[in-house]
């Protein structure tokens, strides 16, 4: 078994544990506050004061008596769910659930008694409940360790509109570092039936592209526009950019008021949307724009258009496509075309070592110039990507 494997099924099951033994101990630890109820008078709270040692004989024959007095009595019957640990603790807790079924120590119990049981559809109900409409961080950890044993499918029929719960499940499953894959098919499924909102989607899919999960990424990405799409998005730029997916990047490390290069898609009279760059003379931040292409090996040809007012850059930009393991391919250098569209194209190959991602950005052509900074303008427009015969 591969070592990274081996680490993630670890990893898994120790959140799992913990989720289990946590959920036990909530449940544990209502008997407690039950103590400090009694203890404080606290005058909401006097009626379930219990002063026998918890789980004794006398504090279950003391429930029972209130059971007697007001069979209605919910909370006295999911106190002595807690304390009895004989064969009628289920009955006691099912009856508990009809006389109280939103009732949060009610939910926990009934969450942390499928947790021991390994039951883990009786489990989904409860935890779902405390995660979406009470914001429960360990019902949202314990339901982030369901999808991570690959039970995220039993989650699906609680995908309505207004739920809350699976963006704090895909908060836990951050925080916890088991696999973030194993929420793709849950998250793509929510998607699609519009009970999460793109920003929480587009989060996530930025996590999924940092943790080099790339196929997961672009799969999440077509599940946003639900058709095939071609190799280069937004070749036309016609459309705005949508962030953190896999349409165009624009560098934003430093504010505008400082930047090397102001970078806008804005409409043409004769040519709708287009690229427009304004050089400041500050020093460039490299790159000026990107896009991560989800691309297989063989050769490819890029093309486009670009005009150049008034640009002066020392050897000018290119266009590069950057693999993990080096440079693809990259474009002639682009220099003043004194306000002229002309059109610009390159070939370039991606080999098996590249993977399944690469990388097109604009850049200096000397890298050690952007030090310096550049004037004028540059405007792209018109892109595309085809993939050549062999």
């Amino acid at each position: 078994m591969p070592a990274s494997t081996s680490r993630i099924i670890a990893n898994t099951a120790g959140f799992g544990a913990c989720c289990a033994a946590a959920l036990v101990l909530a449940a544990a630890s209502l008997s407690a506050n039950r103590e400090r109820t009694c203890t404080l008078q606290e005058s909401l709270g006097a009626s379930m004061c219990v002063q026998p040692v918890a789980g004794s004989a006398e504090e279950l024959d003391s429930l029972r008596a209130r059971i007697s007095r007001n069979p209605g009595d919910s909370n006295a019957y999911a106190a002595l769910a807690l304390a009895d640990h004989s064969p009628q603790r289920d009955a006691l807790l099912a009856t508990a659930s009809q006389l109280a079924p939103r009732d949060p120590n009610v939910l926990l119990q009934r969450a942390a008694s499928a947790f021991q049981r390994h039951d883990w559809p009786a489990a989904v109900a409860p935890l779902v409940e405390l995660a979406g409409g009470r914001d429960v961080s360990l019902a949202a950890q314990s339901l982030a360790y369901l999808v991570g044993i690959g039970q995220g499918a039993l989650l699906e029929p609680y995908l309505v509109p207004g739920s809350e719960w699976l963006p704090r499940l895909l908060t836990q499953l951050r925080a916890s570092g088991a696999p973030l894959s194993t929420a793709l098919p849950i998250t793509i499924r929510a998607s699609q039936l519009g009970v999460i909102g793109e920003d929480a989607v587009r989060a996530y899919m930025r996590d999924l592209k940092a943790a080099g999960a790339w196929a997961d990424a672009y799969s999440l990405w077509l599940s946003l526009h639900g058709r095939s799409l071609p190799i280069l998005f937004n070749g036309s730029f016609d459309e705005q950019f949508e962030t953190e997916g896999f349409d165009w990047e624009v560098n934003a490390k430093v504010p505008a008021r400082r930047a090397g290069v102001l970078v806008v898609r804005r409409r043409a009279e004769d040519r709708g949307g287009v690229l427009d760059l304004k050089f400041t003379g500050r020093t460039i931040e490299v790159p000026i724009v990107k896009q991560y292409l989800f691309i297989g090996p063989g050769r490819y040809r890029l093309r486009g258009e670009y005009a150049a007012r008034q640009f002066r850059f020392e050897e000018g930009l290119s266009w590069a496509v950057h693999c993990t393991k080096g440079t693809a391919g990259m474009s002639q250098p682009l220099l003043d075309t004194l306000g002229e569209w002309h059109p610009f194209d390159f070939e370039f190959r991606v080999g098996p070592e590249c993977g399944l991602v690469a990388s097109l950005q604009l850049e200096p052509a000397n890298g050690a110039a952007a030090a310096l900074g550049a004037r004028g303008s540059v405007t792209f427009d018109n892109f595309t990507l085809e993939k050549l015969a062999r």
